[in-house]
């Protein structure tokens, strides 16, 4: 495998940062640069698979910020997915294995050129765009960056690091929630609000820890221990009370 060079990508890193901060009068754009920067170098340095698991954790205790207009980032896991995109894409560049990857796995890349074309006919080319470049930057992230995360990693292990990581930021979330909730006098009527600016009702978060409960429990089959986390998250479904949350628990058993 090439070595690839430092440098261009610590004057890429740096010129990203200089032109976030000079076209883009806002810290949100500049933070943003900052992190791309630190993708890349994290990039060089082989740590994709903890700037992967650190997205897993971030995702349920990211919050919707403007960034453009009527469009919201949800910080700071979009914001990572961005810099995960553009780390990749460089790197495969400057190591040649870009079109490696594309040659070898065509599809998500032929899907995303058909939707990059499509952007031609669209008469709302901005909004198009847009939907190009969110599309594109999750191909890359959670397609061909899981075919990197397997070539370290077992399955099973991916699979557990990837769960265990998001479930802790749930659970974060969790214990702010119970926090709101005491504030709140256990008042049950404000149970569908506990969850903000995290989760914008309690069906949000039940309905990803009734997925979770299922998940665990099928998991324990083989190891025990998964039966921990099961009750942690029918708690956490019960700390938000939706009803469909409940109800996906309820059939739990039956499925098991």
């Amino acid at each position: 495998m090439r070595t690839i060079s430092s440098k261009p990508l610590l004057l890429f890193s740096a010129l990203l940062v200089l032109l976030s901060a000079h076209f883009f009068n806002n810290h949100l754009w500049l933070l943003a640069g900052l992190l791309v920067a630190l993708s890349l170098l994290l990039l060089q340095w082989q740590a994709y698979p903890s700037v992967a698991y650190l997205l897993a954790f971030s995702i349920p205790i990211s919050v919707a910020i403007p960034v453009w207009g009527e469009s919201n980032l949800q910080f700071p896991s979009e914001g990572i997915v961005a810099s995960l995109a553009i780390g990749m894409v460089v790197k495969g560049v400057f190591s040649g294995k870009i079109w490696e990857f594309i040659r070898n796995y065509p599809l998500p890349a032929i899907w995303v050129l058909l939707q990059a074309f499509a952007v031609i006919f669209s008469t709302h080319a901005q909004v198009s765009v847009k939907f190009v470049l969110v599309q594109s930057a999750y191909v890359v992230v959670f397609f061909y960056g899981a075919i990197v995360l397997l070539a370290k990693d077992d399955a099973t292990t991916l699979v557990t690091r990837f769960l265990l990581s998001y479930f802790t930021g749930i659970a974060l979330v969790l214990g702010f929630a119970l926090y709101a909730y005491a504030g709140y006098g256990f008042n049950p009527v404000t149970r569908p609000g506990i969850f903000k600016p995290f989760y914008n009702d309690h069906t949000l978060i039940g309905a990803a820890l009734a997925l979770l409960a299922g998940v665990f429990l099928g998991l324990s089959r083989t190891k025990k221990w998964w039966l921990f986390f099961s009750g942690l998250a029918i708690l956490g479904i019960l700390l938000g009370a939706s009803r469909a949350a409940i109800l996906g628990v309820i059939t739990l058993p039956f499925a098991f």
